[in-house]
């Protein structure tokens, strides 16, 4: 038997200004897909991968896979930051039935807000099948579409920003959470089969830096898990 697979969770942001750090600065990001652990996060100013805190550091709590033998737990976003920050967004759910859709993953906390909880899927085809993907920075980054991969951000350049969740899967795999920090799409079944949920977004840290001759230097640190 086969079943459709909840969303991964979204990764909660972090502000931190008026920095200070001592060089080389420690940091920690994890990877597209690292995001298994309930507390890991991106961090500045720490090596570990728990959320941490803690003066000169910025840390945003990375969302959770789905859980489950079948992932039917959804993935719940990141919802720890320091100092400052928003949540990430929850996965979507998907009913325990076999032959449903996958549901979406959830969407990346930014600068403006929250990220979006990740679509509800439903057993059977249109308009009730496979879910979209959740919106990122309080709809900044658009939410994808059933089945696609999340939007990539672009809040600080055209390539680094906030992901959008990606989409559920419905003849296929859930799509990937957007860079950076989009959650998974839940897996659709083919065939009763199983086909995969879609990978997270990796974390990211943007820095501005504006040194000051009469000043110590300060930083300000964003970042998202």
């Amino acid at each position: 038997m086969a079943f459709g697979g909840c969303g991964g969770g979204g990764g909660a942001y972090a502000k931190g200004t008026n920095l200070n750090p001592t060089f080389p600065v420690s940091c920690y990001i994890p990877g597209p897909g690292q995001i298994a652990g309930a507390s890991t996060a991106t961090n500045f100013g720490s090596t570990s991968s728990p959320i941490a805190s803690g003066p000169n550091i910025v840390s945003a709590e990375a969302g959770n896979s789905p859980g489950g033998t079948v992932a039917q737990v959804a993935g719940r976003g990141g919802y720890r930051f320091y100092p400052t920050g928003f949540a990430g967004g929850d996965g979507g759910t998907a009913p325990y039935q076999v032959g449903v859709n996958g549901a979406g993953g959830g969407g990346a906390a930014g600068p403006h807000g929250a990220g979006q909880v990740g679509g509800n899927s439903a057993a059977g085809g249109p308009p009730t099948g496979a879910a979209y993907g959740g919106a990122a920075d309080s709809g900044g980054t658009g939410q994808a579409n059933e089945t696609a991969n999340g939007n990539n951000g672009t809040q600080w350049d055209a390539t680094h920003g906030c992901g959008s969740g990606g989409g559920g899967g419905r003849s296929g795999k859930g799509g990937n959470g957007g860079r950076y920090g989009g959650g998974g799409g839940g897996a659709g079944t083919v065939s009763g089969t199983t086909q995969g949920n879609g990978i997270g977004g990796d974390g990211v840290i943007i820095i501005t830096y504006t040194p000051k001759a009469w000043l110590p230097a300060t930083a300000v640190g964003m970042i998202i898990g």
